[in-house]
C-alpha cells in the first residue's frame, strides 16, 4: 500500500503455507473487517506505541487463531459469509481438512451432500472452488455465486 503505515493492536500469531501471519484488531476498518491479518516477514518499521491495545471484545472467549485461518484463504481477507456448498461425497475429507473435524454436513442425494461454512469471500475462496475440478459448488447465497460468476467471465475474456 505504498509504504502507508498502519496502527493495530496485535492479538494472535498464526501460521499458514509456510508463513506467520499477525492477527490485529484495526480500529480504522470499516465495521466487519477490523479484524485484519498481515504477514510478519513483510512488516518494517515495527514501533511500539503508547496507545491502548483495543478489540478484546473481538478476541475474549471464542476466539481462535485456527478457526480464523479456516476462513480465509491463503490468509487474505474478505467480506465473511456463510456459503452453502454442494459437494460430492468424496470431498468430505478436503472439506474437513479446510473447515475442521466440526464441519456439518446434509445429505443431498447418493452421491452429494451440502455443507454451510463460514469463510472470507475472496478471489482465492473462489480459486480454490475451482481447484476442486467441480468436487465443490457454490450454491447460496446468491450474490456470491453472482460474484464468482463474474470472475470467470472476466478471466475468460482476458
Amino acid at each position: 500500500h505504498d509504504g502507508a503505515y498502519y496502527c493495530v493492536s496485535p492479538w494472535a500469531l498464526t501460521w499458514d503455507n509456510e508463513n506467520y501471519y499477525l492477527i490485529a484488531y484495526d480500529p480504522s476498518a470499516p465495521e466487519g473487517s477490523r479484524i485484519r491479518n498481515y504477514r510478519v516477514d513483510k512488516m518494517e518499521n515495527i514501533q511500539l506505541t503508547e496507545e491502548k491495545r483495543e478489540g478484546a471484545q473481538h478476541f475474549r472467549g471464542s476466539f481462535s487463531p485456527a478457526a480464523y485461518a479456516r476462513k480465509m484463504f491463503g490468509m487474505f481477507s474478505g467480506h465473511e459469509e456463510i456459503v452453502r456448498l454442494r459437494c460430492r461425497k468424496d470431498a468430505i475429507n478436503i472439506l474437513r481438512d479446510r473447515f475442521g473435524s466440526e464441519l456439518m454436513v446434509q445429505p443431498d442425494d447418493s452421491t452429494h451432500f451440502f455443507a454451510s461454512v463460514t469463510v472470507a469471500v475472496s478471489p482465492q475462496f473462489y480459486a480454490w472452488v475451482v481447484g476442486l475440478n467441480g468436487a465443490v459448488r457454490i450454491v447460496a447465497p446468491q450474490h456470491v455465486c453472482d460474484g464468482f460468476r463474474k470472475l470467470l467471465l472476466e478471466q475468460l475474456e482476458e
